[in-house]
């Protein structure tokens, strides 16, 4: 009876904090889901299975939802050009949350705890190339722009140079640590790191990490938050006030709705860990370290994925956004990888171009300006092929060889670049919109 007991206890003791990261899950989806990207064709249908999920998924870890948010987010990466990171990351946290509900034994939040600490080292990783810390291109500056502007009450300090790239790395790095240690400092420190991207180039990213961070709540964590919330809601309450106050302030006028209930999460959590810390006096309690076969082997999968860009397999979805990496041959800047490890290049390049008898030169200069992959080819080949367009006609170079499309429009346009099939044209795996000049400010 006794041994029952404590498996019982110890099977109660795992669920809580999986109940609750599902939760922090489930709330990072329904901010997913308002990105403009859904509003694509096709889209609709993956984002309702993954709205069902989530509301599936807000009253307790249910199989159903996972599998529903795991579809709603996969479809879109596979036949849909989804390029997100944080698409990529839903993806891996639904399935886990699906095999952590059915077998509660098994622990995937260490997984979870261990891929979104991953996920920081590999952003931290890809921004060690020239571009990111030289801040005319920088895309640190460029957020730092977009954030003076926003914030444009009070102008932030101008002038700034190299060190705020560099803080942007070291940050990632700490703040992986700070998961890794299960550390409630790492709240204050991820919600102070992501606010300011949330208000201007990335209005769902913070919180798909923030639901990442959860899983590296301790029952203990959790019991302690929770109590910290009953006992001093008035505390939690004008700390609310005072940020969005604040953030009213600085933008000169009342914040979006939006902006309004993003920023109402924040605080709250903010405030909550700040509380709780105060109340331990700075001291926290230090999760292990990996231990988990599971979690180690799932680990080193995503570490993999994410050195992808360096083998020239895939550049999107490995956590290389806002990074100005670039690994085309002309333009390779990273500096710990060589380039003779992405050979041959990936990207097509067109240095002839005839769209019909002319009716579009501007769109031949774009093109013969860009870099390009087959999954942009079989767009403009779905998009672009109308009877008076045709023939369009382009050379150049892919994969080191020469090839010549005598009509993009023809079914089987992608022969002439020596294919015997389409190579899956619904996977973006490389950048849109990227230009042949290496000088492009905050290539991402």
């Amino acid at each position: 009876m006794r041994q029952a007991h404590l498996l019982s206890a110890s099977m109660a003791s795992m669920r809580h904090p999986l109940k609750y990261w599902t939760w922090a899950f489930a709330f990072g989806s329904a901010v997913h889901l308002t990105l403009p990207d859904i509003q694509q064709p096709g889209w609709l249908l993956p984002a309702v299975l993954e709205g069902l999920g989530v509301l599936l998924l807000i009253r307790r870890p249910n199989p159903l939802g996972f599998f529903l948010c795991f579809l709603g987010t996969l479809v879109p990466l596979l036949w849909y050009r989804d390029v997100l990171t944080q698409s990529m990351l839903l993806t891996w946290f639904a399935a886990l949350g699906f095999f952590g509900s059915l077998w509660p034994r098994l622990n995937v939040l260490e997984s979870i705890r261990w891929i979104t600490a991953g996920t920081y080292w590999l952003a931290a990783l890809h921004k060690l190339n020239s571009h990111f810390l030289q801040p005319e291109v920088s895309c640190a500056h460029h957020a730092w722009r977009q954030i003076d502007e926003h914030w444009g009450q009070v102008p932030l300090i101008q002038g700034v140079g190299v060190e705020l790239p560099i803080l942007i790395i070291l940050l990632e790095v700490f703040i992986g640590c700070l998961i890794v240690r299960r550390s409630l400092w790492l709240w204050p420190t991820a919600l102070l790191f992501h606010w300011p991207l949330t208000i201007t180039l990335a209005p769902a990213f913070g919180f798909v990490m923030l639901a990442g961070c959860a899983s590296a709540l301790t029952p203990r964590q959790i019991s302690q938050m929770r109590s910290i919330a009953r006992q001093k809601p008035v505390k939690i309450l004008v700390g609310i006030v005072l940020f969005l106050g604040l953030e009213g302030l600085l933008t000169g006028g009342v914040p979006s709705i939006a902006i309004l209930l993003k920023g109402v999460v924040f605080a709250t959590i903010f405030m909550v860990a700040i509380l709780v810390l105060v109340a331990e006096r700075g001291w926290d309690r230090r999760g292990p370290l990996l231990k988990a076969k599971l979690s180690r082997f799932l680990l080193v999968v995503w570490i993999m994925h994410g050195m992808t860009p360096y083998l020239a397999l895939q550049y999107q979805h490995t956590a290389a956004m806002l990074s100005n990496l670039r690994i085309d041959a002309d333009c390779h800047n990273s500096l710990i990888f060589p380039a003779s490890w992405a050979s041959p290049d990936p990207y097509i390049r067109i240095d002839e171009v005839s769209i019909g008898s002319g009716q579009r030169p501007k769109r031949e200069v774009r093109l013969k300006d860009g870099l390009w992959s087959l999954t942009a080819l079989a767009t403009m080949h779905k998009n672009w092929c109308i009877t008076e367009l045709r023939p369009i006609v382009m050379s150049g170079t892919w994969r080191d060889q020469p090839f010549k499309i005598t009509d993009l429009c023809n079914a089987d346009w992608y022969t002439h670049l020596g294919l015997e099939n389409l190579e899956w044209p619904g996977f973006q795996g490389f950048q849109k919109n990227l230009s042949k000049r290496c000088s492009s400010a905050c290539i991402h």
